[in-house]
């Protein structure tokens, strides 16, 4: 980590770090320690995601998508995260390729159609999908009733007034 903080944002390449999402330290430093050894471009450890990854590229590769290997942080390693208090998951990457290869097959299949209403409503199938899977892996499915609605002008006000500050302790 020395080595890191010295060399700032211009490292000699290559370098990896080993990133560990836990509560405890022992958490965090076996999650760094299986990221860190994960070869790179190897696939998800998880054979039910890494299918839904290889699935997501091969379709945006076979309509002429010229996509590389992406690996995100396995699903496991987030799961422990959010039992130990993380509260805010990024899927962006995920939704963004399922819906690129959706609309890729749409257009390839349909070669005289153009208007986005009609290529949009698989990508958002594709989208729907991917935030069903990760929201059931995540343990949020079905917990949308709990969520107490508060209204544009209170949260205003709690801005301005400076109770959502980031406290940092």
């Amino acid at each position: 980590m020395d080595t890191v903080k010295e060399a700032g944002p211009n490292p000699c390449p290559p370098t990896i770090i080993g990133v560990g999402i836990g509560g405890t330290f022992e958490q965090a430093a076996l999650q760094a320690k299986k990221s860190l050894l994960r070869p790179l471009g190897t696939p998800n450890p998880d054979p039910e995601l890494d299918d839904l990854e290889q699935e997501l590229l091969a379709e945006i590769r076979e309509f002429g998508g010229d996509m590389k290997e992406t690996y995100g942080v396995p699903v496991e390693e987030i799961v422990i995260g959010i039992q130990n208090g993380v509260r805010k998951i990024n899927i962006d990457t995920d939704i963004r390729l399922a819906m690129t290869g959706a609309i890729r097959r749409y257009l390839v299949e349909n070669p005289s159609k153009f208007d986005p209403r009609d290529y949009l409503k698989p990508a958002r199938e594709a989208a729907k999908k991917v935030c069903v899977a990760r929201f059931q892996s995540f343990g949020t499915a079905g917990q949308a009733s709990k969520i107490k609605v508060i209204p544009l002008d209170k949260m205003a006000e709690r801005y301005k007034s400076g109770d959502l500050n980031q406290v940092v302790r």
